[in-house]
């Protein structure tokens, strides 16, 4: 966990919620990049954007697996620190998939609080290339 993204989530995670509240999220790739476009806009070291022609998303699975989101700050060279990364599993169904499941929630409100909650999750995965 990452404490200068947590403290971004706790300044600005109502800019993403109002964003919820008018918008419905297709994937976890969806959340997981308005969640960096919109609340963790700091890099560890500052930049005030990220790098998004250099993004990219692992995905290992077909019914179930893994995705993982690779994001890079906005520098010229970047280096191994200026990387970050983020997994989250996904299942087949409903029942064993977080996104689905919420994605079947009929209230409109409930849906915008879990997908807050799996935003969070998200950054409080997010993890840096930091060697030291």
């Amino acid at each position: 966990m990452i404490l200068n993204y947590v403290k971004q989530w706790e300044e600005r995670k109502h800019l993403l919620e109002q964003w919820l509240t008018k918008n419905e999220p297709n994937s976890y790739q969806f959340i997981y990049e308005t969640l960096f476009r919109l609340v963790i806009t700091r890099s560890e070291r500052g930049e005030l954007e990220w790098d998004w022609k250099r993004f990219r998303k692992f995905d290992d699975g077909t019914f179930q697996g893994n995705q993982i989101f690779i994001l890079c700050s906005n520098v010229y060279q970047p280096e191994l620190t200026d990387y970050i990364f983020t997994s989250v599993a996904y299942g087949s169904c409903s029942a064993c998939d977080t996104f689905q499941w919420i994605e079947m929630l009929q209230d409109k409100e409930e849906r915008v609080k879990q997908y807050m909650t799996l935003a969070l999750h998200m950054v409080q995965e997010t993890k840096s290339f930091n060697t030291k």
